[in-house]
């Protein structure tokens, strides 16, 4: 990953290079996206995120904040010490088994 070899790069010169990786986030983007998702099923938008994120070990979307509230922390002196993380915000999500999603019924 490029930001691994930021972190061993620069790291020396107190550059620390970290990766957050949100899962589903209510945006406008998001939205928009679950209400073309809802309209094939005739579905709500909060519906339609509900059947989207049902895999989710959360069973929700994520707030913008929460995903900012990680970044936040990265840029504070509280994490100095994180260089070449990789922090998903996601819900649990990375725990999940992506091949197991097909039998997963909503």
């Amino acid at each position: 990953m490029p930001m691994q070899s930021i972190a061993v790069d620069y790291g020396p010169l107190g550059v620390r290079a970290n990766a957050v990786c949100p899962g589903w986030t209510r945006t406008e983007m998001a939205d928009q996206e679950m209400d073309e998702f809802g309209a094939e099923l005739e579905l709500k938008r909060q519906h339609a995120y509900s059947v989207a994120t049902s895999f989710v070990p959360t069973r929700r979307p994520a707030e913008a904040l929460e995903t900012g509230n990680v970044v936040a922390w990265l840029l504070s002196d509280q994490a100095s010490y994180a260089n070449a993380a990789v922090i998903p915000v996601d819900g649990g999500m990375i725990a999940i088994d992506p091949g197991s999603l097909a039998v997963i019924r909503v």
